[in-house]
């Protein structure tokens, strides 16, 4: 990512899980709700409504298609 004021900052997943894992859903949430805390503290990001793992997965599947 790219600021305005042109400072780059790299978000690093190194403990993804697949999106079949067990508990995919509750991770991705977790992990959704911190990044859009860091943002709205950090920048005053408003983020309106946040998508959930079905809208991920079904977005990289039109993709992939």
């Amino acid at each position: 990512m790219i600021t305005r004021d042109f400072k780059v900052y790299v978000i690093d997943f190194p403990q993804m899980v697949s999106t079949n894992h067990l508990n995919a859903e509750e991770l991705f949430e977790r992990d959704l709700n911190g990044l859009v805390l860091w943002f709205t503290k950090k920048y005053g990001v408003d983020p309106g409504e946040l998508p959930s793992l079905a809208d991920v997965k079904n977005l990289f599947s039109h993709k992939l298609n």
